[in-house]
């Protein structure tokens, strides 16, 4: 009897062990998820990569979910909020950030930070955002400002836009900020971006003339060659190979230097022009997604 009962309580003391153990790692799961927070918005990139941000922490997976790798950027700021984040691919993103070091509330309300990555995340390149103080002190103090959310977008690695959104006092809504006029920001939008497609034409006029005046420049010293071939023919007085060949070599020469310099010029004067082209579609697409998220958010 004593036998058995030693047995049992042994029996109940592994068991014992084994729910603690299993406890502590419930309880330190647990505590990384709070530490990490709750997801704020996802994203999935490729079959198996994707990214998800938390309100102070992004990770990035590439093994469907499997594991989960911290790339959060690093601000030299006291507190840090990811206020949006946007990925044109598995490797090259944007990160915008809303900073704050309890020190000045002007300071505070406009502080940004954009982090952009061109390898995953693996390092960050953090530029600082230059945005001019819109409220006074008194409104800021009123519950007026920056609220920290954003929205980014970008259609390539040159071009995007962002949003931040303005938090008003229910109290007092007059004082907030509205749209006045959905059809001036379309039209700015709109000159901006024929202003962008007038800068990336600079240069194609002389690719055109090139390409279409090489080939008459090279005719005219074949005509030219041609022409001292006979002189030389004539001034021999006999048909001859060496009375003619320096003429014909020279205007040989002049065709092959027109072509060599039109063919290229042509090929890519296309090439660019193409170019310009899906530049000019992809602003007017920005140009109308842009508006339309403002007359979204703000109308």
């Amino acid at each position: 009897m004593n036998f058995l009962a030693e047995e049992v309580l042994c029996k109940q003391d592994k068991l014992s062990f084994a729910l603690s153990i299993l406890l502590t790692l419930c309880m330190g799961r647990a505590t990384q998820a709070q530490q990490a927070g709750q997801i704020e918005s996802m994203k999935l990139l490729a079959a198996d990569t994707g990214w998800a941000a938390t309100r102070n922490k992004l990770f990035r997976t590439a093994d469907g979910g499997a594991s989960w790798k911290d790339i959060t950027p690093k601000l030299n700021h006291k507190h840090q909020i990811l206020s949006s984040v946007f990925f044109l691919d598995v490797s090259t993103g944007w990160a915008l950030l809303s900073c704050s070091d309890d020190r000045d509330i002007a300071a505070d309300n406009s502080c940004f930070a954009l982090a952009s990555t061109a390898d995953a995340g693996e390092t960050w390149s953090v530029a600082q955002q230059k945005i001019a103080h819109a409220f006074s002190r008194e409104q800021l103090e009123d519950g007026y400002g920056f609220s920290g959310r954003s929205w980014l977008d970008f259609v390539d690695s040159q071009h995007g836009w962002e949003i931040l959104d303005i938090a008003t006092n229910s109290a007092n809504p007059s004082a907030g900020g509205r749209l006045k006029s959905l059809q001036a920001v379309t039209v700015n939008m709109q000159l901006a971006a024929a202003e962008e497609v007038r800068r990336a034409e600079k240069g194609m006029s002389w690719l055109a003339t090139t390409g279409s005046v090489s080939p008459f420049i090279g005719l005219f010293g074949t005509v030219w060659g041609i022409i001292d071939a006979f002189s030389g023919l004539g001034t021999a007085g006999a048909a001859s190979l060496r009375a003619v060949a320096p003429g014909i070599s020279e205007a040989l020469f002049t065709t092959a230097a027109g072509l060599v310099t039109a063919i290229p010029a042509v090929i890519f004067y296309n090439q660019f022009l193409q170019n310009i082209r899906n530049l000019a579609q992809r602003l007017d697409t920005f140009t109308l997604e842009v508006a339309a998220q403002i007359e979204k958010t703000f109308t």
